[in-house]
This record gives structure tokens, C-alpha cells and sequence, in this order.
């Protein structure tokens, strides 16, 4: 009889965690969400203006060959030309919360020339935002290829 009691139990716990797992995310996770797309969509119609607009002034990103780039070197490439993005999609995408900060990890799929070159691929990305004046601004992120 115990086993069974324990059973339901354990069927019961198993259920709770799961229906607690894909719970709506709150305000601030779907806030969050709508930034990354903003990003993505910003970089696929190589919209520097709008870049620029979601990145803090002293914001870092680290290329997926370890150089370390600031905010007019990270956009320089796309506002020169050389740079051009067909396709930019995050998926995967994991936020953690921590008051005005959030880290978010993501693959990310991307289309894109540079100078003519094909650099497209599926990167793994690491986003750190923070709340500034009411919004969410991007302070540093990096990339690796997957």
C-alpha cells in the first residue's frame, strides 16, 4: 500500500514540475524576448540606426575569433556595406533575470557576407542587458561558432 501512495506521489511531483516548467513567462522575461527579436530584426535589415539604439555606448562583444570589439567596431562593417546580413534568428533562447540585469543565451543562426565572403553559420551567444531609464540596453555579448 505505501508503494502505491508513493507512486501517486511521485506522479503527482512529476506532474506539478512540469506544468511549473512551461508556465507563461512574466513581463519582464517577455520584454526581454521582444529586445532579442528587435536585435535580430535590426541586424537583418543591417539597420545600424536601431542597433545603435538597443546597445548602451560602452557596450563589448566578443567575436567568435576573440577579438574584442566596442559599440562603432562591432557596427562599422554594416555601415560601411561590407558587412551584410541576409538572416538573423535566435532560438534556444534562455533568460535569467536578476533584478535590472539579465543574461540571456541563445543560438543563434546567421546569414551573411562579408565583402562578398560567405561568414554565415550557427553561433552560440551570450547577451548581458540592463534596465537603463525605464528600458532594456545591451552592455556586452560574444559569440562563438558552433
Amino acid at each position: 500500500m505505501k508503494s502505491i501512495v508513493f507512486g501517486i506521489l511521485l506522479i503527482l511531483a512529476t506532474s506539478l514540475t512540469g506544468i511549473s516548467q512551461t508556465s507563461k513567462p512574466n513581463a519582464q522575461e517577455q520584454a526581454v524576448r521582444q529586445f532579442i527579436n528587435s536585435f535580430a530584426a535590426a541586424f537583418t535589415a543591417n539597420d545600424t540606426k536601431t542597433l545603435d539604439s538597443l546597445t548602451a555606448s560602452d557596450y563589448t562583444f566578443v567575436a567568435p575569433n576573440g577579438d574584442i570589439q566596442n559599440k562603432d567596431q562591432r557596427y562599422a562593417p554594416i555601415k560601411s556595406g561590407d558587412l551584410k546580413y541576409t538572416s538573423v534568428k535566435y532560438t534556444e533562447v534562455m533568460v535569467h533575470l536578476f533584478g535590472n540585469t539579465v543574461t540571456v543565451t541563445a543560438t543563434v543562426d546567421v546569414n551573411s557576407r562579408l565583402k562578398g565572403n560567405d561568414i554565415s553559420g550557427r553561433f552560440r551567444s551570450t547577451l548581458t542587458l540592463i534596465k537603463m531609464t525605464g528600458k532594456w540596453m545591451l552592455v556586452a555579448s560574444q559569440a562563438n561558432k558552433i
